[in-house]
C-alpha cells in the first residue's frame, strides 16, 4: 500500500464511503462529489498492518479495533441466524470505545456505525446485530427478509415479555 496515495472505498453497488461535510462523521454517497471527502489515506501501524488515517476513523486508531476474519458458512446452523450466501463469509467489525462522559463522541461513533452498516447492506452484507447501532422496525424486517415471520413467531413464543433485544430496538 502506498501511504502517499489516497484511496476510494466503495461497495459493489457503487456507493462510496465519505466523510460527512463539516465534521468527522462518516456517510456513504451515490457518487463522488469530487472532493477529498471520498478519498482515504492509510498509515502503517508498525506491525505490518495499516489503519485508515482520516479523522473519521481516529477513534479506531486510539481506542478501537477492527476485526476481519473468515467463517465457514456450513458451521453456522442456528435456524434464524441471518447470513449472506456463500461458502466462506467474512466477519468485519469496527469496535469503537467512546470515552466516558462524552455523549457527542458516542453520537459521532454511532453515526459512523450507521454509515458503515448502510454501505455494507448496499453491497449485500448481513449485519450481526450486537452493536451500538439502533435498528428501526424496518431495519429488523429488512435484516430478516423472507424469514421475518418465522423470526417474529419464534420471538413471541420464546420471549413473550419482549425482554430480549430491547436495547437494539427490536419490537414486534
Amino acid at each position: 500500500m502506498d501511504t502517499g496515495r489516497r484511496y476510494r472505498i466503495a461497495s459493489g453497488a457503487g456507493r462510496i464511503l465519505a466523510q460527512a461535510s463539516g465534521g468527522s462523521a462518516v456517510t456513504s454517497v451515490a457518487r463522488a462529489p469530487g472532493s477529498a471527502r471520498t478519498s482515504w489515506s492509510f498509515a502503517p501501524t508498525g506491525d505490518g498492518a495499516f489503519t485508515i488515517a482520516d479523522a473519521a476513523f481516529a477513534d479506531l486508531r486510539t481506542t478501537g479495533l477492527v476485526l476481519l476474519y473468515p467463517l465457514v458458512s456450513g458451521r453456522l446452523r442456528a435456524p434464524l441466524f441471518r447470513r449472506p450466501p456463500g461458502r466462506v463469509l467474512w466477519l468485519f467489525a469496527l469496535l469503537r470505545t467512546a470515552p466516558p462522559g462524552s455523549p457527542e463522541t458516542a453520537a459521532r461513533m454511532v453515526a459512523a456505525n450507521r454509515a458503515a452498516h448502510d454501505l455494507a447492506r448496499a453491497a449485500g452484507a448481513v449485519a450481526y446485530p450486537v452493536n451500538a447501532l439502533p435498528l428501526s422496525a424496518a431495519d429488523w424486517r429488512e435484516h430478516h427478509g423472507t424469514g421475518w415471520r418465522s423470526f417474529a413467531d419464534a420471538k413471541r413464543r420464546h420471549d413473550p415479555h419482549l425482554v430480549l433485544g430491547r436495547g437494539h430496538g427490536l419490537r414486534l
